[in-house]
């Protein structure tokens, strides 16, 4: 019986072990209380709408921390990881924006966050609405570069309201390719949160926990039932 509870215990572990942890940075610079051309909605309204619905597709078990930047030297970790994504619902709801948008500093912020948390392996999707204003765009691209050398698993970078041929746009994509992820449009509450989706699930699975393979997980199942019928 002590070996059957030993492997189960090992066998719950493993389904940790694939849980995801993610960190989203969201944007509550001066600019998101611009509306798209086109729209009556302003981006921040957007935003936390997009945000509700893909909050209600995180996967069961998966958790996620949210950390706001409002300006160059105010970025904080509003939210901790948690499984409980209500907290993040709560804080999003009551947003207003503020002024300039640090991207640099908040992908670095972000980094240290989840070596700090024991969350090497973590995703990060970045939602902004602009591009760096704080430092200098090499700055940023530098530091999605350290961040998935530091063990983020990759930087996923969502951008809201910009021409896809603006050099906003452009400098997101070249940060996103130095976090080695990709870069989503989104010009309404619909795009936005399908790339919101897109940045979470195209981020993979897996935070540095782990380590049973996919088939190590039948496998320490099978070897359970074994033992327990030979009790």
């Amino acid at each position: 019986m002590n070996t059957l509870k030993i492997l189960l215990a090992f066998l719950a572990l493993g389904m940790i072990a694939f849980a995801t942890s993610t960190i989203l940075i969201f944007d509550d610079s001066g600019s998101m209380a611009d509306s798209i051309t086109g729209s009556s909605t302003t981006k921040i309204d957007m935003a936390k709408q997009a945000g509700n619905t893909f909050l209600n597709n995180v996967k069961s078990g998966d958790e996620v921390s949210l950390i706001v930047f409002y300006d160059c030297g105010d970025i904080k970790t509003e939210v901790p990881f948690t499984t409980d994504l209500q907290q993040i619902r709560d804080v999003i709801a009551g947003l207003t924006p503020q002024s300039s948008t640090p991207i640099a500093k908040a992908i670095d912020y972000a980094s240290s966050y989840a070596q700090t948390s024991g969350r090497s392996g973590a995703q990060i999707i970045l939602l902004t609405d602009g591009e760096e204003t704080c430092d200098s765009q090499s700055d940023a691209v530098t530091a999605a570069t350290n961040a998935v050398a530091n063990n983020i698993k990759i930087v996923n970078v969502v951008g809201l309201g910009l021409d896809a041929n603006s050099t906003e746009a452009t400098n997101d994509q070249a940060i996103a390719t130095a976090g080695k992820g990709n870069y989503y449009g989104a010009n309404d509450v619909g795009s936005l949160t399908s790339s919101l989706s897109q940045a979470y699930n195209g981020g993979g699975s897996g935070s540095s926990t782990c380590c049973l393979s996919s088939m190590g997980l039948p496998a320490l199942v099978g070897a359970a039932l074994f033992f327990s019928r030979k009790k």
